[in-house]
């Protein structure tokens, strides 16, 4: 299999599992196997592959959803499941989540259980916002640990820290939130002159529209991280210096690709790059974690040993300008359960989970 096959194959399986994780079985193994026979062998650029690739799925996506529709009579579940059918007006009338999947709300549990149990390490008053508006079982705490709701909520906190860093050095520039979900960053860090632009696939960026309706500061831009035009899309929207971040994303694509994205990115000139990672150990622990949440289906593949490492194989001048253990900025961690601390002490003590700051041009 060429190079070039064998980049579109693992694009199509990846975009595959973020899609499964979503809409549960919406591609099975043969669908798979189909979309790469089509696409396998193309003479048409990758960059116009990939961007096939994404409205095929887009289809997918839409043709489940009509299917679902078809399927559902709210007469009947009105008539006969009045509970049921409170919960599904609040879901239309409010917020028209009709089609969405709860999977999409399931990282901002995290932020709304901290918000309301311990506001002093971090508190998200968009989410807990949001929250108010969503059925109570999109919000179901009691489904995860402490552990785990905190390790969320610490990845928001800790993204805070070096965005509000960059912005009090750049208070004109841009954050731009590569697979940006429900993320509430933007309420959380806006200083009345940066730019915020959302990133994300089309089934999620439709959605956020919905939810946190338009700001000319805010902007959505729907582009999958691997389909580099956005990077021209984003020179026209807004001006450097950017800082690009991705929370809870890179872990699901190879490591082959995301050494590709932290090489392009360049093009954007004076630009950072700040992320969490795991280590290998870690990504035992996260996977679990993911079988937890009901989604074994989610491949995960990405992870950091040492970020000195992670930019020899980027090379292209690409420097390391911060490295720190995922709950270095956590403070008074007596507060906790006693497996929570113990966790959390594990992780940084064996380097399990850490941020990374990356660099390319001027400092």
């Amino acid at each position: 299999m060429g190079e070039k096959n064998k980049k579109i194959s693992e694009y199509i399986v990846n975009i595959s599992s973020r899609m499964n994780e979503q809409y549960n079985g919406i591609m099975n193994d043969e669908k798979i196997q189909r979309a790469i026979d089509m696409f396998s062998n193309s003479d048409l650029p990758y960059e116009e592959i990939i961007e096939q690739i994404n409205k095929l799925a887009s289809q997918v996506i839409k043709r489940y959803i009509e299917e679902k529709e078809k399927r559902f009579n709210p007469e009947l579940v009105k008539e006969n499941h009045k509970e049921i059918y409170d919960k599904l007006e609040i879901l239309i009338k409010k917020l028209n989540l009709d089609t969405l999947e709860e999977t999409l709300f399931v990282p901002m549990r995290g932020r709304v259980f901290c918000s309301r149990t311990f506001p002093d390490t971090f508190k998200d008053e968009k989410a807990l916002e949001i929250a108010k508006e969503l059925p109570e079982e999109y919000m179901n705490l009691e489904r995860e640990t402490e552990y785990t709701l905190m390790a969320s909520a610490i990845r928001s906190k800790n993204m805070d820290i070096y965005i509000k860093k960059f912005l009090s050095k750049n208070p004109n520039g841009t954050i731009i939130n590569v697979g940006c979900g429900m993320e509430t960053t933007f309420y959380r860090n806006d200083n009345g002159k940066c730019i915020f632009i959302e990133m994300d696939l089309e089934e999620v960026t439709s959605m956020r529209e919905k939810v946190f309706g338009k700001n000319k500061r805010d902007i959505i831009l729907t582009k999958s991280l691997l389909d580099y035009s956005w990077i021209e899309d984003v020179k026209k929207i807004a001006k450097g210096p950017y800082l690009i971040i991705a929370g809870g994303v890179f872990y699901y694509f190879p490591k082959d690709q995301i050494i590709d994205f932290l090489r392009k990115v360049k093009l954007l000139g004076n630009v950072e790059i700040l992320f969490d990672t795991v280590s290998k150990s870690g990504m035992k622990r996260t996977k679990k974690y993911m079988k937890q949440l009901g989604k074994e289906a989610a491949t995960m593949y990405f992870y950091v040993e040492k970020g000195k490492e992670l930019i020899n194989e980027i090379g292209n001048n690409c420097k390391l300008i911060d490295e720190h253990d995922f709950y270095d900025f956590t403070e008074n961690k007596s507060k906790f359960k006693f497996k929570t601390k113990l966790y959390m002490v594990i992780s940084d003590k064996l380097h399990m989970v850490k941020m990374i700051q990356l660099k390319y041009g001027d400092e």
